[in-house]
């Protein structure tokens, strides 16, 4: 049940349960390594290793099940940067956790409980620590060409974004630059 808070965007999603967030995944990760995707979309096997970090496999139940957006069918924009957050503290978090096998011998004297959540959360940020995951947001920019008696340089500019939706989006720009002493525009698209 969902609570509405004036001013929040409602996502219509859908929560998998364990056995259906694991084939989802399953079968989401190998259709992007599989669909040969081109340059003009986001690395598909970071995608993949993306959406693998995301499963209860890997999280062993330190978080609930995956959310997907309704609309989209792939997992909620919150999905996406739990598990780039966590990636990017992974190596803080596990500097701070007593060593695996230390946990492990706390957990079974005292049972589940406090050592038992910081032994998954060992080996959950184990799991992700290494993990290539595609960049939420990134541009590059690469020169084209220059054209020296036109004073011109013409560039290519890329963004990737994951929007709000939970969709990576790449946007190209192709752009052309006078040399600055010339009184005509700057840039000219």
């Amino acid at each position: 049940m969902s609570t509405r808070r004036p001013g929040v965007l409602q996502v219509p999603s859908i929560r998998l349960g364990d056995a259906e967030e694991a084939a989802y995944l399953e079968r989401t990760g190998t259709a992007l390594q599989r669909a040969r995707l081109n340059r003009h979309f986001p690395a598909p096997r970071r995608a993949a290793e993306h959406l693998r970090c995301m499963g209860r496999r890997v999280h062993r139940g330190l978080y609930p099940p995956l959310l997907i957006d309704a609309r989209s069918g792939l997992p909620t924009y919150r999905e996406w940067t739990r598990v780039k957050t966590d990636r990017d503290m992974a190596a803080e978090i596990l500097a701070g956790l007593p060593p695996e096998a230390e946990l492990a011998a706390r957990a079974r004297r005292a049972g589940r409980g406090i050592y038992g959540k910081q032994l998954l959360k060992h080996h959950y940020y184990n799991a992700i620590a290494d993990a290539e995951l595609p960049p939420l947001d990134h541009m590059e920019v690469r020169l084209r060409r220059v054209e020296p008696g036109a004073r011109t340089a013409h560039f290519n500019v890329t963004l990737d974004k994951l929007d709000a939706s939970g969709l990576f989006v790449r946007t190209t720009i192709d752009l052309s630059q006078r040399d600055s002493h010339w009184d005509h525009p700057m840039l000219t698209l």
